[in-house]
């Protein structure tokens, strides 16, 4: 039986050279992502903190009534739920992001040719739903104090009157611009890298097939080639 054609030893090195770029490519895309996070968590405490002084001051009738220790109280809720708010954006950001980065990395479809981000203030749908998801906050802290929650269009409720999100204009600043700029270009790169990654690993694929077959071949070939051989002998 013939020896099977040995796959080529380049195309292995060349696999590996690709996954180790496809690797460096996912840190590098991982590291974006986080950026990102850390500019959405400044966008919502400040939103938070906006929102709320624009409750206190816009109504200094019902915050005199507070008096000092309402307000300090107001305070201190806020310093509180400013400290978890980050955590939670983050959560909301991991989640809403994973379509962005596949886990499955066998898929790749239009992610190496369609940016994320083209810059401008309207950032992507997951960044504003976590600014305005988190920025609630301000709201059912102020309408847990007594505040008139106005304008009412720039605040949704819920069935049960609590106060679900913002929907009013926030500022987006140019750090956040950077980040997402940043990290649509290192996804558009790491989907590069993964496509080139899987026709490498196709092409052994088919070189696999190919050798496999050959192998079946001779294996089918070989009783009938012995026989053959064997009736070729002269007999004694």
């Amino acid at each position: 039986m013939r020896d099977p054609v040995p796959i080529n030893r380049t195309l292995v090195d060349q696999i590996a050279d690709a996954r180790a770029e496809v690797a460096a490519a996912g840190k590098q895309l991982t590291d974006r992502a986080n950026d990102v996070f850390r500019a959405t968590s400044v966008i919502v405490l400040e939103t938070v903190q906006q929102r709320l002084e624009a409750f206190v001051l816009g109504q200094p009738d019902h915050t005199t009534e507070l008096g000092k220790s309402g307000v300090d109280k107001l305070r201190k809720e806020l310093t509180e739920v400013k400290a978890k708010l980050p955590g939670e954006s983050a959560k909301r950001l991991v989640t809403a992001f994973s379509w962005t980065f596949p886990q499955e990395a066998a898929w790749i479809g239009e992610s190496d040719k369609t940016p994320l981000y083209q810059g401008g203030a309207d950032v992507p749908w997951m960044i504003d739903d976590a600014v305005r998801t988190s920025a609630a906050a301000a709201g059912r802290l102020a309408d847990a104090a007594g505040y008139d929650i106005r304008p009412r269009s720039q605040w949704e409720r819920a069935g049960d009157g609590t106060v679900q999100r913002f929907l009013g204009p926030y500022e987006v600043p140019s750090k956040l611009v950077v980040a997402l700029r940043s990290y649509s270009d290192a996804r558009l790169r790491y989907f590069r890298k993964l496509r080139a990654l899987r026709r490498l690993e196709a092409e052994k694929a088919a070189r696999d097939a190919q050798i496999e077959a050959e192998v079946a071949r001779e294996a089918t070939l070989l009783p009938a080639s012995v026989l053959w051989s064997t009736s070729a002998k002269p007999t004694a």
